[in-house]
């Protein structure tokens, strides 16, 4: 039998193996020991736009939405367990994008009303800026630069 790699003659013997990553030496036999630790449920934080960043969160703030619910309605709705639903939802109500009560053994979570009416504000503003950009852009074009449908252009100029 074999006993190592190079007994196989596999290609990833015969590749040179870095040393170093990042100042920190590489644990040959290990693939997760090498990998940086991503921690995805912390993503959000206390900002709402970065909460919702993530689709899972989305498809729970719109199944609340609907109605207000408990981690086991929305965990049958979605393709994720309960506990990773019990993790979005930390991560919308550090937001302050959702809400819950105690309804005997179980907690209701339901949107803040408030805080996304802050979010909606804040939307309409940088839309409202964006139009207003658009429309002074297409302003100062000026109309000499815009040819019109109605006049003819230098070349069609008729006889």
């Amino acid at each position: 039998m074999y006993s190592t790699v190079e007994d196989i003659g596999s290609p990833l013997a015969s590749a040179p193996a870095p040393t170093v990553r990042r100042g920190r030496p590489l644990r040959p036999p290990s693939v997760s020991g090498n990998l940086p630790f991503v921690n995805a449920y912390r993503a959000g934080g206390r900002d709402g736009w970065n909460s919702l960043a993530d689709g899972t969160r989305r498809s729970i703030v719109a199944a609340l939405a609907e109605r207000p619910r408990a981690v086991g309605d929305l965990a049958s709705e979605l393709p994720i367990s309960r506990p990773a639903v019990s993790q979005h939802l930390k991560v919308l109500k550090d937001a302050g994008l959702v809400d819950e009560r105690p309804e005997g053994t179980r907690r209701i979570y339901s949107l803040n009303q408030v805080a996304l009416g802050a979010l909606r504000d804040q939307l309409d503003t940088f839309w409202q800026r964006a139009l207003t950009g658009y429309t002074d852009t297409v302003g100062n074009a000026g109309v000499a630069d815009v040819p019109s449908p109605q006049h003819p252009t230098s070349t069609e100029e008729t006889t």
